[in-house]
């Protein structure tokens, strides 16, 4: 399809648009607000089980991070590595069908999850965990997709629905830390999975029920998925990451397989770059979303979210393993993002209203690097209501700005039939980051500290290390941000809030 082609499908797709947003009723609207808040929740209340589950103590690998490393990364690498794909099906087959579907696969995974309990084995844990990932893969970037051809543009609505997506996240992530923690501690650690399945298979049915056909996909002409550049990428993905982790866990020098299947991945990553640009007619990413402007959004998202892949992993350890915190103590401890998010979102919508969004993306950025050096820095003996509540309260504020402004960016980028693959590349960048940083920040835990005996200083020097890392990542990040708002003010000139720009083209 030639630019020509492309540029009447857009115009055409517009102009139907406000039919498909006036024929939704006020409690259908309403509904699908709420299934879009409870995809994010549900995708945090899986992250944040493993946490507050004694899941190390039931596989005997109290001494080994690396292995430990399995049980909270399974869920997120398969997401990142299977949801550029599910985006670019979402386009193709509808966002609803995609959504139905990854539902009916978190609900399945999360159930064999739960037997877990019963077969005791690490490997199936994590296998079933990753299948929980790749149905959050089908779920997550087809809500965003659905949001974006429902609503017009320059709707508020799209972007209350967009900043509510993102705020949710931080309901979910002390929900799923609470309710794991009481489950464990009053019934059984399986059932907070077995509790899960039955919650994905509700909303499977429920969307199934809300979501209107024929108002969510623009997709009109039905063209050819791109098997060969899915076989390439998401392997490749996989590879990359669990080579990083298992490197931590096996040894590098050790266990030579682990350096030498790390080369393989990045070949496999380097062939699907060039067949995605030079050879496939159909690619995952449409090429138009290889500009500049992607780069520097790329380079914030990843740089601001491994970070938080490592303030994710480690705050909740420093809490119950060197300040001695139980479990539901620790999940307490979070409560603060829930008002901190609400006021988040709140600036939020206002600033993407008024500010550009790489300034919005600067503060992200900022918000990232002060919350990791806050609880990295944090005295043992300190009281809780110092530097990591404070911490717990500005993380809000960087996830709030950064999904937001980086999916208006890239989704303008592209044409509106393109939309599910570029929210697929926001969400990815996001859910890669946190992956790459975990692995990075458990190397740097388990490297630093060779050789040293077990004890409470040397396990509280590695998570030490592991943030001084995310300080690193981070502070790249702001400098990368910062050079992006100078960049956008001196060449480009054409950022605006979403809701005064019209054209589909115009970065906003």
């Amino acid at each position: 399809m030639n630019k020509d082609q492309e540029t009447q499908n857009s115009e055409k797709t517009m102009d139907s648009q406000s039919e498909r947003y006036e024929h939704l009723g006020g409690i259908r609207q309403l509904l699908l607000f709420f299934m879009v808040a409870m995809v994010q929740i549900m995708v945090q209340v899986t992250l944040s089980q493993v946490p507050s589950l004694p899941l190390p103590g039931f596989f005997h690998i109290e001494e080994n991070l690396g292995k430990q490393s399995w049980l909270a990364l399974s869920m997120p690498l398969t997401t990142a590595a299977f949801m550029l794909p599910a985006g670019k099906l979402g386009d193709l087959y509808t966002y609803k069908r995609l959504i139905v579907i990854g539902y009916a696969i978190v609900g399945f995974g999360a159930l064999m999850v739960g037997f877990t309990g019963y077969v005791e084995n690490l490997v199936y844990f994590s296998i079933f965990r990753g299948v929980t990932g790749i149905g959050f893969a089908c779920t997550l970037p087809n809500f965003l997709s659905l949001a974006n051809t429902i609503y017009p543009a320059t709707s508020f609505k799209r972007l209350i629905m967009m900043v509510t997506f993102s705020t949710s996240a931080m309901i979910g992530f002390f929900g799923g830390l609470m309710v794991s923690a009481v489950v464990a501690e009053r019934i059984w650690w399986p059932w907070a999975f077995w509790i899960a399945a039955i919650i994905a298979i509700l909303l499977s049915i429920a969307n199934y029920l809300i979501i209107p056909d024929g108002v969510d996909t623009y997709c009109t002409e039905r063209v050819p998925f791109d098997f060969i550049g899915t076989a390439l990428y998401s392997p490749s993905i996989i590879i990359l990451v669990a080579m990083m982790v298992q490197g931590a866990a096996a040894g590098w020098k050790q266990n030579p397989y682990t350096y030498i299947i790390f080369i393989v991945g990045c070949l496999l990553f380097g062939a699907c770059m060039i067949y995605e640009i030079k050879f496939c007619k159909y690619p995952l990413i449409h090429r138009g979303i290889f500009t500049s402007e992607t780069a520097f959004v790329l380079l914030c998202m990843l740089c601001g979210w491994a970070g938080f892949g490592i303030w994710l992993f480690n705050t909740g350890r420093f809490d119950q393993l060197i300040v001695g915190s139980t479990p539901v103590v620790a999940a307490l401890h979070y409560l603060p993002v829930i008002p901190s998010g609400i006021i988040s979102v709140t600036l939020a919508i206002i600033s993407l209203q008024k500010l550009p969004v790489p300034l919005l993306m600067l503060v992200s950025l900022c918000s990232f690097l002060v919350s990791n050096i806050l609880v990295g820095t944090r005295p043992v003996h300190q009281t809780y209501w110092a530097q990591n509540f404070i911490s717990v309260i500005i993380l809000p504020f960087a996830i709030d700005f950064s999904l937001p402004t980086g999916g208006i960016i890239l989704s303008s980028l592209v044409p509106n039939t393109e939309v599910g693959a570029a929210s697929s590349i926001v969400l990815t960048a996001a859910f890669l980051a946190v992956t790459i940083g975990f692995a990075i920040g458990t190397n740097a835990e388990v490297y630093t500290t060779i050789g040293k005996p077990q004890s409470i200083e040397t396990l509280t020097q590695a998570i030490r290390n592991s943030f001084h890392v995310a300080f690193a990542i981070n502070g790249l990040g702001v400098i990368v941000a910062f050079i992006f708002v100078i960049y956008s003010l001196a060449y480009l000139k054409k950022y605006s809030s979403p809701t005064q720009s019209s054209e589909k083209n115009q970065i906003v």
